[in-house]
């Protein structure tokens, strides 16, 4: 538990700090982990991350579909990873014509801040897994736990 959290804060992870943010407990001398700490892991067995693209409006087809099951940090990032896949991604040359601005169609911050979002406010006590990512085919409506990402990145 303390390598993770060392490699994503890139920084020494105290057991001190471990017992504050309640991801360890002590009682009588032992140490235990505690369920915020297996969340962060990934060590519950409902603590994984599917994305799918559907095809068209239903989910009863799927283009794509990936499931995420390391630990929490990893999940978030190779769901915002799915979602970056299947957007829009255009291009432009500046006005000098030496460089070429990538513009995704949805920003990455929106989609961040939704994965996010859909992890930290998900009931853990339910065992079963975030909402599916929906993908429209035609439109590119994405939603993510009810929320429509196009909606958000205008600020709706």
């Amino acid at each position: 538990m303390r390598y993770v959290l060392e490699k994503v804060l890139e920084k020494e992870v105290s057991e001190e700090k471990l017992v504050n943010l309640n991801l360890i407990h002590v009682a009588s001398g032992i140490k235990y982990m505690t369920n915020a700490a297996a969340i962060l892991l990934g060590a519950m067995d409902n603590c994984c991350i599917k994305c799918a693209r559907f095809m068209g409006d239903s989910v009863l087809n799927f283009i794509d579909r990936k499931e995420y099951s390391r630990d929490l940090f990893e999940q978030i990032n190779s769901a915002i990873g799915f979602i970056k896949s299947h957007i829009n991604l255009s291009g432009f040359i500046s006005n000098n014509g030496l460089r070429r601005k990538d513009i995704l169609e949805i920003p990455e911050e929106v989609i961040r801040e939704a994965v996010i979002n859909a992890v930290v406010h998900r009931d853990y006590s339910i065992h079963h897994l975030l909402r599916r990512d929906a993908f429209n085919q035609y439109r590119r409506k994405v939603k993510y736990e009810g929320l429509v990402l196009k909606k958000a990145a205008n600020g709706k």
